[in-house]
């Protein structure tokens, strides 16, 4: 599964990702809700598509990502709202325009996806407000000696947005991290930083804290600190050489990363917020999704396994091995840390 648990209040949502299980069968589900504390299923949702990343939740409204737009589902019916199609039909290498995690700030919706587009949405009936289209790689653009991919080319955005201070924060695989005008859709800048072009040269999806946009990047493991106004460097940290390109994790004092020297040599870094200095560092191995905090401990997801680190020290405190390898990140929430495998199990641990 590429869907994270979702966690509101006493219910654990998943998204339904999974094909039908028979020939001519009609399983249309989008989410299932569950009781976080007893896993028992409380009802289900039915769509049209399915869901490809985690949904974001506010007033009693989810919106999930779809693989062919935004639906919106209300949790008091337990029944869909509205469902925004984007350019119906409209594909590359097979794939539809399908979007990435939204993020709900001030009753709009922010969602890039697929096809190199960043909407704003209306969050209450779903009408489109702005498009922001990507600049993408040119044609003649080479990578690694061979014409630049089309998922780079047209500009795919990637991971979730961020949204802070009236700017939508996005990366993107034509190597760019966009800030843009939250009410217009205006560019406000945009950073790109690589070379040469190639598959590891592209920003992380964004975290931004006390007006720092933080992202990573695979090309040099490095770890990146850009001032949210105006897009200048603050600091870089690239000590180590690799990176899988994961989101950083930040608290008021450090951003948690992890970098390497290969991808079988990874490492959990803690990282002054305000400096960019290494705190301290911990052998984590395979490629992993993460991290996230909370006040004792740092915890990342390493194919299958859940790494319980101390956040001071990056100490190991303990670890869980699911039933299967995963490919989405863990979440928290009332002291206890929900994940799900590739298999389609759920699991809550506390």
């Amino acid at each position: 599964m590429h869907t994270s648990a979702l966690i509101v209040n006493d219910t654990v949502y998943i998204g339904d990702e999974s094909p039908p299980r028979r020939q001519g069968d009609d399983d249309d589900t989008t989410m299932i809700a569950i009781d976080a504390a007893t896993g028992t299923e409380r009802w289900r949702v039915a769509g049209a598509g399915k869901p490809v990343r985690t949904p974001t939740v506010t007033n009693d409204m989810m919106y999930v990502p779809m693989d062919n737009g935004i639906q919106a589902i209300d949790l008091v019916a337990q029944a869909p709202d509205w469902h925004t199609t984007f350019v119906e039909g409209q594909e590359y290498d097979g794939d539809s325009e399908w979007a990435e995690v939204p993020a709900v700030v001030g009753g709009t919706v922010y969602a890039g996806t697929h096809l190199g587009t960043l909407y704003a949405i209306d969050a209450a009936t779903g009408t489109v407000e702005w498009e922001f289209t990507a600049e993408g790689l040119p044609e003649e653009q080479l990578m690694d000696e061979e014409p630049v991919p089309e998922v780079r080319r047209i500009g795919q955005f990637d991971g979730p947005v961020a949204v802070a201070d009236g700017i939508v924060y996005a990366a993107n695989w034509d190597s760019r991290l966009y800030a843009v005008d939250a009410a217009t859709g205006e560019k406000v800048w945009s950073t790109f930083r690589y070379s040469p072009i190639d598959w590891t040269s592209r920003p992380s999806p964004p975290a931004v804290y006390d007006g720092t946009v933080y992202t990573s990047t695979r090309q040099s493991g490095a770890v990146i600190a850009l001032d949210a106004q105006t897009g200048e460097q603050e600091w870089v940290f690239d000590e180590l050489g690799y990176s899988e390109g994961v989101s950083p994790a930040v608290t008021d004092t450090s951003v948690y990363a992890s970098a390497g020297t290969s991808s079988e040599q990874m490492f959990l870094v803690a990282l002054d917020r305000a400096t960019g200095r290494q705190r301290w560092q911990t052998w984590i191995g395979l490629p992993s999704r993460g991290p996230i905090v909370d006040e004792q401990n740092v915890y990342i997801e390493q194919l299958g396994t859940l790494l319980a680190c101390g956040r001071r020290s990056g100490t190991e405190q303990w670890w869980f091995r699911m039933h299967a390898d995963s490919w989405a990140s863990p979440s928290l929430a009332n002291g206890s840390i929900y994940t799900t495998d590739d298999r389609g199990h759920v699991y809550g641990i506390w």
